[in-house]
């Protein structure tokens, strides 16, 4: 097992853009001319390494807002490890109304996407992904994807999820520090040290964590 934290490594050019996307993509109505014109000016500024990912997805994806901003701040942290269109099957937990699968399959996904979560919100997502995704158990998932979701349940819920994370490919993580009395940076901690994979720690601002696992190759 192998543990890197990439928190102190963010240049004050990185966190200032940071910032900025922040404040942007908090507002769901921006015109998608401006969120063009200024994710094009800031990437191509600074020379982020990921600009040419997000820009061949963004093409697929189009002008639709909520997307573009799960694309931002969802997936681009990913980008580094994980070829979109190379997935086979995501097991997203807790996928609200669905748009990340959304987002995903118009990056180029033509995997399995199984989400699973309360079974009124499934309802919800059958019917604004028209039946793209499922709601069946993927033992072995390419990705395990869990935004804020298994961060806000209890130790005991979590537990059924670990074996999960341990037999996925890759995994990827937004958590709070706390929740309620939940310290989970200790929970996902002591998480990393007791299954075997690459793990990369990131924090960004504004109490968001991300947590990266990638399995050793064989």
């Amino acid at each position: 097992m192998n543990n890197k934290n990439n928190a102190t490594k963010k240049s004050l050019p990185e966190k200032i853009v940071d910032k900025v996307l922040f404040k942007i993509s908090a507002t769901m109505n921006y015109p998608w001319w401006f969120n063009n014109l200024h994710i094009n000016i800031l990437y191509r500024l600074f020379g982020f390494q990921h600009f040419d990912q997000w820009w061949v997805m963004k093409q697929t994806i189009g002008n639709d807002a909520r997307s573009d901003r799960d694309l931002h701040y969802r997936l681009i942290p990913l980008l580094k490890y994980v070829q979109i269109k190379e997935l086979n099957s995501v097991f997203e937990l807790g996928g609200a109304w669905g748009n990340m699968a959304k987002t995903m399959y118009d990056a180029g996904f033509t995997g399995q996407y199984s989400i699973r979560d309360l079974p009124i919100v499934e309802k919800l997502q059958d019917y604004y992904l028209s039946g793209k995704i499922s709601h069946d158990d993927i033992e072995y998932p390419d990705l395990f994807y869990a935004g804020f979701s298994l961060s806000e349940m209890s130790l005991k819920d979590r537990k059924r999820y670990e074996s999960k994370i341990d037999k996925a490919k890759y995994v990827f993580i937004y958590y709070q520090a706390q929740y309620h009395e939940i310290n989970n940076v200790k929970y996902f901690t002591e998480l990393t040290q007791n299954i075997h994979k690459t793990w990369i720690h990131q924090h960004k601002e504004y109490c968001t964590n991300i947590l990266i696992g990638i399995k050793a190759s064989n």
